[in-house]
């Protein structure tokens, strides 16, 4: 599955800074580094603590909320209308002089070209 077609965004986390009792929260995403010290360590809240991202890549939820969000029938109406789009973007390319394929779509993908007499005339 093609990240594109499945319209996922970074997802950002939300930090609460009234949280009451952050301890857990920073047990469980702790990255200690001795790169990542700072002057200030335990006096101001280390935010670094508070989520996956730093230490770690964590896709799957970007994914499980796509799914959740357009569903399987959603997912593939989204796909449908992504390949529509590109099929409709390669008439214009082969109705203009200027531009060529390079070779042939698939999924969407359109490897186009401009002509170099179209830049620079005839050589």
């Amino acid at each position: 599955m093609r990240i594109i077609f499945l319209s996922s965004n970074n997802i950002i986390s939300v930090f609460n800074p009234r949280l009451k009792d952050s301890r857990k929260l920073v047990q469980a995403f702790s990255v200690d580094r001795i790169y990542l010290d700072h002057d200030k360590q335990g006096l101001v809240p280390d935010y670094r603590h508070w989520q996956i991202p730093l230490g770690r890549r964590f896709r799957a939820m970007k994914l499980w909320f796509v799914l959740r969000l357009y569903g399987v029938e959603g997912l593939q109406k989204h796909i449908r209308h992504t390949i529509k789009l590109a099929q409709f973007f390669e008439s214009y390319i082969k109705s203009d002089s200027r531009f060529e394929i390079v070779t042939d779509s698939m999924m969407g993908l359109i490897c186009f070209r401009m002509k170099v007499y179209a830049i620079y005339g005839n050589i």
